[in-house]
């Protein structure tokens, strides 16, 4: 302060060794504060990197496991389409085996009784004609 108030009233004055080696130790404070300042700042810059490092890892590592568990979903709708498309395919298949095995079974009596008509047929003709 004795120092601003000289300068203020113009005063060419020398100054001391005292006055002299306070302004030095000003001198040091101001550059290690601006030292610190810049540390912070280059502190702040490195974190702020590193937690936008570390977001896009995280992102990174989220999308992996969303696109896994997607995949695994995906799969496993697949296999139960494919299962429940097989289970209907065997449905059906039974059902047209019974329906076959059904219509040969009516068949096998029509025939039957087609043949037995026939015969009959054939003998009330050779009854007719006299044979």
């Amino acid at each position: 302060m004795v120092i601003e108030k000289r300068e203020m009233k113009g005063q060419n004055t020398q100054k001391d060794p005292q006055e002299q080696l306070a302004l030095k130790a000003l001198k040091k404070i101001k550059k290690a504060e601006e030292q610190v300042d810049q540390s912070i700042q280059t502190a702040r810059e490195e974190t702020s990197q590193k937690i936008i490092q570390d977001a896009q890892k995280e992102a990174e590592s989220m999308r992996e496991r969303v696109m896994e568990s997607a995949k695994k979903k995906a799969k496993k709708k697949r296999e139960d389409v494919i299962q429940k498309a097989h289970q209907e395919a065997e449905k059906i298949k039974k059902e047209a085996e019974d329906e076959i095995s059904s219509l040969r079974k009516k068949a096998d009596k029509l025939k039957n009784k087609a043949v037995k008509n026939a015969v009959e047929q054939i003998r009330e003709y050779f009854k007719s004609t006299g044979n």
